[in-house]
């Protein structure tokens, strides 16, 4: 008997991981060189995003909650700056003594899924939680940064982060509205995990 249910556990188990999809794959990064430098872009989500209420997106097939968030913040996610599929994307390199142009020309800096146990767990039903922003004295008016929690399906502990945008048609203290029409994220850096 426990044969059978190891055997029936196994099968299960070995049917829902590794298995190929058929979903369509958007990598949310791309590589340029702008004078000599390695330049990171974030793209915005290019699929179709819909606002399920004041606090829930879905990209295509995946859903965003954004909880304990003041809603002024909400346009970050409903214009697709930031979405689920950015955080399953790790930056894979090797640029040691190349040029920038043997780096481009060679691939050598490629984003592509993350391949550590957090790629094991889906980005549906991903959940950010207390994102603010954080007023540094020095910083440009053309950037600004925000931290927020990460909180994955099957794990009990957030995940920090903390994300910069950038607009560059803002040249001068402008409301956080017109800020955000022209944003684009420009840096996301992972912290640890929170017990």
């Amino acid at each position: 008997m426990k044969n059978i249910l190891a055997i029936l556990l196994s099968l299960i188990v070995g049917s829902s991981f590794g298995q190929p999809s058929n979903k369509k794959v958007f990598n949310p990064v791309e590589t340029v060189v702008i004078n000599h430098r390695i330049t990171v872009r974030y793209l915005l989500f290019n699929g179709v995003i819909s606002s399920l209420d004041s606090n829930t997106f879905k990209y295509d097939n995946n859903i965003l909650f954004v909880i304990n968030t003041d809603l002024k913040y909400m346009t970050i996610f409903k214009n697709g700056i930031l979405y689920p599929d950015i955080f399953n994307y790790t930056e894979f390199s090797n640029t040691k003594n190349k040029s920038p142009n043997e780096i481009m020309d060679s691939s050598v800096i490629v984003f592509k899924a993350n391949s550590s146990w957090t790629s094991l767990f889906s980005s549906d039903s991903l959940r950010i939680s207390d994102f603010r922003e954080i007023n540094f004295s020095k910083e440009i008016p053309s950037t600004k940064t925000f931290e927020f929690l990460l909180w994955r399906n099957h794990l009990l502990n957030p995940t920090e982060y903390t994300i910069k945008l950038k607009n560059d048609s803002v040249k001068a203290e402008t409301d956080f509205n017109t800020f955000l029409k022209g944003a684009r994220l420009i840096y996301i850096s992972k912290g640890s995990i929170l017990i």
